[in-house]
């Protein structure tokens, strides 16, 4: 069965498109653009007629889950930078964790984390929940990192 065909099963209105980086999509009556996250094996959407971008996982000020399966820091510091190029499309960020609604200026945020981490200036600490990874914050930004799981 393919992804089309499972989305008219039980009568769903909206059909399930299978997306590479950069496809236009119409998702519940809305022209967005999609683009894959290298290193947080995950998506955004941006819907430029709303001015916003749909982050997922890849930005929050809760945490950011940097460890397992799909997860690759350089790749994702790579992916947060060409994010970067987008914001002066969008006037805000949402959020799947944490707060729901961010400024873009969260993405910058997460960039310069993510590099600090790389370059070993974070401090490891403890993870709020018994997690196989450590914490590494700075400026707002907690990222749950294990270097067992990540190509780095």
């Amino acid at each position: 069965m393919t992804l089309n065909e499972q989305a008219l099963v039980g009568n769903s209105k909206y059909e399930v498109l299978e997306i590479a980086d950069g496809v236009h999509s119409i998702v519940e009556d809305r022209f967005v653009q999609c683009f894959l996250i290298e290193g947080n094996d995950g998506a955004v959407l941006l819907d430029r007629a709303n001015r916003r971008l749909f982050v997922g996982d890849t930005v929050s000020d809760s945490q950011v889950f940097l460890f397992g399966d799909g997860r690759d820091l350089p790749a994702y510091i790579e992916s947060l930078r060409k994010l970067e190029l987008l914001t002066p499309l969008v006037d805000t960020i949402h959020s799947a964790h944490g707060s729901t609604t961010l400024s873009v200026d969260w993405i910058a945020k997460t960039r310069i984390a993510a590099e600090k981490l790389l370059a070993g200036e974070l401090e490891a600490k403890d993870p709020p929940k018994n997690l196989p990874c450590k914490m590494y914050s700075y400026d707002g930004v907690n990222l749950l990192y294990n270097t067992g799981g990540i190509k780095s």
